[in-house]
């Protein structure tokens, strides 16, 4: 398999397309190595740590840190099926996908959702995992026990700018009665506002409810509801973002990807969640 992989890499040539007025270029190997783009602040997917361990990967643009979670690990698996050697760059949620056309990176790892909008201006492989959506809430507010949609009117929720889970909240305005507070850069900030009681919900992925669950002044709901907003599987599947020329690079990915079976990728995201620093949680 590693050599089948191996081969079809090498045939990728260095070529060029024109797009929205930019040339981009494809990746072709150089110096053997894969550069993973994320954000280092969304665990269990990613998150920071300042010392070495036999998990955690250095960030080449963040001098002495190091960077964990479960899509480094899956990017360390698939890093060996193509005979790479796979680096990290922190970047920005807002500007990752653009960091990915200029060539600064060479693929997003970083439980990013293959949106159609997304897929306009690069490329996804198939899902690397997926999950349900839940909500976040502070537990002294007066909508910690709701059990449907339709319970949090008047409640104000807050997302992620940029993402599926700010949308999400402005659903819960616009056909639920809710308020919708201007986003946030992270999902920790945004789950900083409910637990300071600034916000009364925040909308994430279940590996990161299952992460908050246990911290005191907050509760998840609806982790047990399959698909609560109905929403296409694109919105929850989380996948690896590539350059549309890319698409040699892709296919490699999704070769490598298929051999990762679901009860490892279960596995792997299980015990990134055990590994998730307290410093990275909020405190009561």
């Amino acid at each position: 398999m590693k050599k089948v992989l191996s081969l079809l890499l090498v045939m990728i040539a260095a070529v060029t397309l024109s797009a929205c007025g930019r040339t981009e270029t494809a990746w072709n190997r150089p110096n053997d190595v894969l550069v993973v783009g994320l954000e280092a602040d969304y665990p269990p997917f990613n998150w920071i740590e300042q010392t070495a361990t036999d998990y955690n990967r250095p960030l080449q643009n963040v001098p002495g840190a190091f960077v964990d979670g479960y899509d480094v690990q899956i990017a360390i698996l698939l890093g060996e099926a193509l005979g790479v050697e796979v680096q990290f760059m922190r970047v920005a949620w807002g500007g990752i996908i653009e960091s990915l056309r200029h060539g600064e990176i060479d693929v997003i790892i970083a439980g990013m959702s293959p949106r159609p909008d997304r897929m306009e201006i690069i490329s996804f492989t198939n899902a690397y995992y997926s999950s349900t959506h839940v909500f976040i809430v502070n537990e002294n507010s007066p909508f910690a026990n709701a059990t449907s949609l339709s319970d949090f009117v008047g409640a104000r929720g807050v997302g992620q700018t940029g993402t599926i889970f700010a949308d999400l909240v402005d659903i819960m305005a616009n056909e639920h009665g809710a308020i919708a507070l201007t986003s946030q850069a992270s999902v920790p900030a945004a789950i900083n506002l409910v637990m300071q009681g600034q916000a009364d919900f925040t909308i994430v992925e279940s590996p990161i409810g299952v992460l908050y669950q246990n911290i005191p002044g907050l509760r998840v709901l609806f982790n047990d509801v399959e698909n609560i907003f109905n929403r296409p599987q694109s919105e929850l599947d989380v996948a690896i973002g590539v350059r549309q020329i890319d698409n040699g690079l892709r296919i490699a990915l999704n070769m490598a990807l298929a051999n990762i079976s679901y009860v490892q990728r279960a596995l792997i995201m299980y015990e990134a969640g055990n590994r998730v620093p307290a410093s990275e949680l909020p405190s009561a």
